[in-house]
C-alpha cells in the first residue's frame, strides 16, 4: 500500500474530519468577547514587570502559568482569537493524542 492510499483510506479520512471539525468548532467558540477568568488573568498581569513575575509575582489560583506566560508575552492589546489560540493549539493536540492513545488497540 502506498502512502497516498494509506491516508486516503476511509479510517484516516474519518480522523481528518473530526479534527476538521474540531479546528471548525472551537474557533468558532473563541470568538466574542474574553471570558471571565481571561480578563481577571489579564488584570493580575498588569502588576507583572517581568517574565519571572508570571511565576513569583502572582499569587492567585487563576494564574495558570504556561497560559498566563503566553498571555503576557501577546500583551494587553491582542484581539481575543489570538488570547485564545494557545488554547485551541493544545486542545487539537489532544485530539491528536486521544486519537493516537485509542489507535493502540487497533482502529
Amino acid at each position: 500500500m502506498t502512502i497516498k492510499a494509506h491516508l486516503t483510506s476511509p479510517w484516516h479520512l474519518g480522523v481528518g474530519a473530526v479534527l476538521g471539525l474540531g479546528v471548525i468548532l472551537r474557533v468558532l467558540g473563541a470568538q466574542g468577547d474574553l471570558w471571565f477568568d481571561e480578563v481577571l488573568t489579564l488584570g493580575l498581569l498588569e502588576s507583572v514587570d517581568s517574565v519571572g513575575g508570571v511565576f513569583w509575582g502572582i499569587s492567585h489560583d487563576n494564574n495558570h502559568f504556561l497560559n498566563s506566560l503566553y498571555l503576557y508575552v501577546i500583551g494587553p492589546d491582542a484581539p481575543p482569537l489570538v488570547y485564545r489560540a494557545l488554547s485551541i493549539i493544545l486542545s487539537l493536540v489532544a485530539l491528536v493524542a486521544a486519537g493516537m492513545l485509542a489507535g493502540r488497540e487497533g482502529r
